[in-house]
């Protein structure tokens, strides 16, 4: 920090000074060693991304927090570029005093693919710190159900097994199935479950007596790591 101190003084001795405020002089750009980068992965269904992965095209929701300078911080730089380094979008966004910025990128068209979003922080000596970055994978593909999917159902002393092993191909990480059986059809759901497994066991209610010529209902529904499904709907005899 430099002060800068101004006399002045008359013909009849007499003096008065004046010292500024300090100014602080730097050139260091910000720091970024507990800087972070993230991208939200926005969801079209009920289920949440994960792994970095996204299924929405038109928007994409970066958070980032850490950028610090001893003289402060005026703006930060957003960079979204694809795979193969071709800028999307640059914009420049002021620094306002809080632990976490956000900020939504809307109205976009990007095809499936690759793309970071990076950040850098300027200082008010107009410093530049390095990238910090975040990697996404923009996917609107579906899981894959095989042809002629055979939902099993198996009966043994009022536990029944549902099984679809190997009914879906993933394209991505697939977060779980969320599955669903009953007996009556209609609504009257016995269980259901979101689970990484592909079988589900549950029991008979007991208003069902007599386990002669029953009827299984089952839905399973795959679900990727962009949040898109996939369903399968089967009526088995017992």
């Amino acid at each position: 920090m430099i002060h800068v101190t101004l006399r002045c003084k008359n013909e009849a001795g007499l003096q008065s000074s004046k010292s500024s405020n300090g100014v602080k002089i730097s050139s260091l750009p910000p720091n970024t060693t507990s800087a972070e980068v993230q991208i939200l992965p926005h969801t079209l269904t009920e289920y949440n991304p994960r792994y970095h992965y996204q299924g929405d095209t038109s928007s994409i929701r970066v958070k980032w927090t850490g950028f610090e300078d001893l003289s402060g911080l005026d703006s930060y730089l957003l960079t979204l570029q694809s795979h193969d380094k071709s800028t999307l979008i640059s914009k420049s966004i002021i620094a306002e005093n809080q632990d976490m910025s956000f900020c939504l990128l809307e109205g976009l068209d990007i095809s499936n693919g690759n793309y970071s979003a990076s950040v850098n922080a300027v200082n008010k000596m107009y410093l530049r710190s390095t990238q910090v970055s975040s990697q996404i994978v923009i996917s609107q593909k579906t899981p894959l159900l095989i042809e002629n999917p055979n939902l099993l159902m198996d009966l043994n002393n009022r536990t029944i097994t549902a099984s679809w092993k190997d009914h879906f191909k993933y394209l991505q990480p697939n977060i779980l199935c969320k599955v669903s059986g009953n007996i009556l059809g209609g609504t009257d759901i016995i269980q259901w479950q979101e689970t990484k497994n592909t079988f589900l066991e549950f029991q008979l209610p007991p208003k069902i007596k007599s386990v002669k010529a029953l009827t299984g209902y089952i839905s399973v529904r795959g679900v990727s790591a962009n949040g898109m499904t996939t369903s399968v709907n089967a009526a088995v005899k017992l």
